[in-house]
């Protein structure tokens, strides 16, 4: 399981950032089952970008990931990538420094 050390001013923020995360994973998982690939880099460009924001290094690494995958059009690799960001989100211990 990862720890992640994030700053106590961004405490109040976590918790709807993480909800946020599961609702993207939830419609990126519906998109990716349509074969919607443009919403999914949307989405997965974006979470890239504020993942580090918030102190979560990997989901800026996930994201990255997912957002080229998606760009590709690679369904097998956005699956891999989706249920990585799934598990990560869902099992992530948070330590507020």
């Amino acid at each position: 399981m990862d720890v992640v050390q994030i700053e106590k001013d961004l405490e109040d923020l976590i918790p709807g950032y993480i909800a946020n995360l599961k609702t993207y994973v939830k419609d990126m998982t519906a998109q990716l089952s349509a074969a919607q690939f443009e919403p999914i880099a949307r989405t997965a460009h974006n979470i890239k970008g504020s993942g580090g924001g918030y102190g979560f290094m990997k989901i800026t690494e996930i994201g990255a990931q997912l957002e080229a995958a998606a760009k590709a059009n690679n369904v097998d690799q956005a699956k891999v990538l989706l249920g990585q960001l799934d598990s990560y989100i869902n099992n992530v211990k948070i330590e507020y420094v």
